[in-house]
């Protein structure tokens, strides 16, 4: 600031806030509350503002209207008039006085109809609440935290001593319910609901999962997510049935003849065979072909993504990538071009300097050669 002081506040994290919220709603599912609580309405009302992104609720009054556009840790309410100035601010501590009493006792003059409007919104939202809780509506929800690559994160800095939280027997209601005082809360203690779950993802083709945090291992169930071929179909609410079949199936997902289910399953099998089932392509890679079928398309998921995921998974062994796209002859509808070897590198050595080059245009027979099964392996396929 101006006396060159640094200043800060402490601010609620994602893993906080989604805890408190599912907690919320944990106690409303659990007991029958006849007044419902200031902070679970508040929040309910407000969950969708979002300075960063500029969501802002727009609030009625009686002649007009008005938008919040912020709520600050500290209960600072801040809102745009329909129009004149901006960056005025209402106080979410006299707002609850307010709430207790369900009546506005406190405010007079300018600001009256604002804090009003909100009361009233308030109100009518406890209202609704405890109708459905009277009605026995009030259903518990579920809250979803999902962190992305949780494996490349550094575990004690992510969850921390909290780590222990997230166990089922640790959970709020649970026998051995634990709560913890936070660093730099005057809060109550905090504690984690069951409604509350938390998803991590992880590439197992990440050399990084095997050292994975032994005190993560032990909390969280791990479920593999291999490619579905099933999804590979031109019908977005059907699967492909026979997913696995070398043959192709009325719902395939076709590009220009090219049948994008078997294409993958001929790399896929070929991948597991040299290198292994953890490194197979993912059919994330082609989700974007459902909604624009086209070869160009085709063309680059295949030059800007397959193919250098390739070249990084085989070190740059063209050959072997050759073969996983079963490129097999050289002629100018191949994939990958083998050039004329260097005639200065390693001049006079028995070791030959193979050069290969992605080919600039990609044929339709080069596609089709991926999955294109001959005689032999037809026969075998068929006689199992």
């Amino acid at each position: 600031n101006t006396t060159d002081s640094l200043i800060y506040k402490t601010m609620s994290g994602v893993f906080k806030k989604l805890s408190n919220l599912a907690e919320e709603n944990y106690k409303l599912f659990n007991k029958e509350i006849v007044k419902i609580d200031f902070e679970y309405v508040f929040n309910l009302l407000f969950n969708t503002v979002d300075v960063d992104s500029g969501v802002k609720l727009k609030i009625e009054t009686a002649k007009s209207y008005f938008e919040v556009k912020e709520v600050s840790e500290n209960g600072t309410i801040r809102f745009d008039k329909k129009s004149g100035t901006s960056n005025h601010t209402l106080s979410k501590i006299t707002l609850k006085k307010m709430y207790e009493r369900e009546k506005n006792y406190i405010i007079t003059g300018g600001l009256q109809n604002y804090y009003q409007a909100l009361l009233n919104k308030l109100l009518l939202l406890q209202k609704e609440l405890q109708y459905k809780q009277k009605e026995n509506k009030i259903e518990k929800q579920n809250y979803i935290l999902i962190i992305d690559e949780i494996n490349r994160g550094n575990i004690s800095k992510i969850f921390g001593e909290l780590i222990t939280l997230i166990e089922p027997s640790k959970r709020i209601g649970a026998e051995e319910e634990i709560r913890v005082s936070l660093p730099y809360s005057n809060e109550e203690s905090f504690g984690v609901p069951e409604n509350l779950y938390i998803i991590g993802t992880m590439n197992t083709a990440d050399r990084s999962i095997a050292q994975i945090d032994t005190a993560l291992r032990r909390r969280f169930e791990f479920e593999e997510m291999m490619p579905n071929l099933a999804l590979m179909s031109n019908e977005k609410d059907k699967k492909v049935e026979y997913y696995n079949s070398y043959e192709t199936q009325a719902n395939d997902l076709m590009v220009d003849g090219i049948n994008i289910r078997l294409l993958l399953k001929g790399i896929n099998e070929r991948i597991e065979y040299l290198y292994d089932r953890e490194h197979t392509i993912g059919h994330s890679y082609f989700i974007d072909l459902i909604e624009t079928p086209t070869k160009d398309n085709l063309n680059q998921i295949f030059r800007n993504r397959i193919i250098p995921l390739l070249a990084e998974y085989f070190y740059e062994d063209w050959e072997d990538i050759k073969t996983i796209l079963n490129d097999v002859n050289n002629f100018e509808k191949c994939f990958i071009i083998r050039e004329n070897d260097s005639k200065f590198a390693f001049n006079g050595r028995e070791k030959t300097n193979k050069r290969f080059t992605v080919n600039k245009k990609f044929s339709l027979d080069a596609y089709k050669k991926i999955y294109e099964l001959d005689e032999k392996n037809s026969e075998t396929d068929n006689n199992q």
